[in-house]
């Protein structure tokens, strides 16, 4: 192609929804974005318009995407990109993804051109059809998934290069200090992230109206930030005006989109509590599950669930199979119990995770 082996080595990273602090996309891109400067590569990073972040990893930020037009842009971007040296790597990959890139596709694209990281499933008979299609039309796809179940169903879709990446973490941003034997003291129960009802916000509120009614003085912090884009569904406004009429004086709302370190700081002598749908997370990855461990936070979550077996297999948290206020805050009250070891096991995960879920491994399987 005429191009040096300096100049081809260019990392273009797709998110869309990146347009913001809310949410995990930032730490996410960054994380990637860091690990793949490391390895010698410049990085394109296309976002959202509202994307006015400074990343720290010297990557190039394209604030491009328009809200309502951003599959029209996707498609022509990835009609550009896929003609330019470099890799691909679409960071929050759905099934448009798919579709857009086969369109865009010319003849004869190199094997790995672009990796495709897909977060989570939901199958349904047409998504199957579909990525069959996809899968026997572009062999040069490479696909990750950060779980077994997830890597298992795009295999089975006929994709020939899948792999299983762990979710990645910026290892600098695993809590330096961290104490071993757990000394760090309760303060607050937290229930941290987007307010949605699918990760628990109407349970959360019944928590703090269990607590008001009970005369409990117990501190709790609960992040009311809204979706991507600033969208809340009419179930969260209901509960938000319910939480208003209860008046809990211990009860502290943020907010306002948290710098990260200020986000971290929720963690620290925190319980986490997330009463997360079990049918919307039974292999679904929890950005605030992997923030609470690699803070030294213990927590409660929901059974049945990828959290839950992350959290039984540190012996940093307690799992709850009904999502009702007395269960959840009974957890809770499991852990202040051993306060101190249920922290020391938090802590020990953080080391643990700092490896698996390296930004590496996702970084090294987008420029194999």
């Amino acid at each position: 192609m005429g191009e040096t082996a300096r100049e081809q080595k260019v990392l273009h990273i797709v998110e869309p929804t990146l347009s913001s602090d809310e949410g995990h996309c930032r730490p996410f891109v960054e994380a990637v974005a860091k690990a793949a400067t490391a390895a010698g590569w410049a990085v394109e990073v296309w976002a959202g318009r509202g994307a006015v972040l400074e990343l720290s990893t010297g990557a190039s930020l394209h604030p491009f995407f328009h809200r309502r037009r951003r599959r029209f842009q996707a498609l022509a971007l990835y009609w550009r990109l896929l003609r330019r040296p470099g890799r691909i790597l679409v960071a929050t990959a759905g099934t448009a993804d798919f579709l857009l890139l086969r369109a865009a596709a010319p003849k004869g694209v190199a094997p790995g051109k672009a990796t495709l990281f897909v977060h989570w499933v939901r199958p349904s008979a047409r998504k199957a059809r579909v990525l069959e299609a996809v899968a026997r039309s572009c062999p040069w796809m490479r696909v990750a998934g950060p779980t077994a179940t997830v890597a298992g169903y795009l295999r089975e879709r006929g994709f020939a290069a899948v792999r299983e990446v762990p979710y990645p973490l910026d290892p600098g941003r695993i809590a330096p200090g961290l104490s071993a034997d757990g000394s760090t003291p309760f303060t607050h129960l937290l229930f941290a992230g987007a307010a949605r009802i699918d990760k628990g916000f109407r349970e959360a509120v019944s928590v703090v109206a269990r607590l008001a009614a009970t005369g409990s003085t117990l501190p709790v912090r609960l992040q009311v930030s809204p979706k991507h884009y600033g969208k809340r569904d009419a179930a969260v406004d209901a509960e938000l005006d319910r939480l208003a009429r209860i008046r809990y004086a211990p009860l502290e709302l943020v907010r306002e989109t948290l710098a990260p370190e200020e986000y971290d700081a929720l963690f620290r002598g925190a319980i986490c509590v997330q009463p997360y749908r079990r049918e919307d997370f039974v292999d679904r990855i929890s950005g605030v599950t992997l923030d609470a461990l690699r803070n030294g936070c213990p927590v409660v979550v929901t059974d049945g669930t990828w959290m839950a077996r992350v959290v039984t297999e540190a012996g940093a948290g307690v799992t709850v199979a009904e999502l009702t206020a007395e269960h959840l805050l009974a957890a809770a009250e499991t852990i202040r119990a051993d306060d101190a070891g249920f922290r020391a096991r938090a802590a020990r995960a953080a080391a643990v995770l700092r490896e698996r879920h390296d930004p590496r491994h996702l970084v090294e399987t987008a420029l194999a």
